[in-house]
């Protein structure tokens, strides 16, 4: 893409926009969807996650 050749806001908005568009194109290409970068753990179930939850809720009543 030449962008030398760009005379005025509205040439250069449109040439702007086409190189973001190309980026938001190839992120969408090459990164993976869905993949998590969090680890699982074997030893969380669901009755931490609950404690977890009460803990954070707790900590927010406490620092309103």
């Amino acid at each position: 893409m030449d962008l030398s050749q760009l005379q005025g806001m509205d040439d250069t908005l449109r040439g702007v926009t086409n190189i973001t568009h190309l980026i938001h194109k190839a992120v969408d290409e090459a990164a993976p969807v869905g993949m998590t970068l969090r680890t699982e753990v074997p030893w969380w179930n669901h009755n931490l996650t609950l404690a977890k939850q009460s803990v954070k809720r707790a900590d927010r009543h406490v620092h309103l």
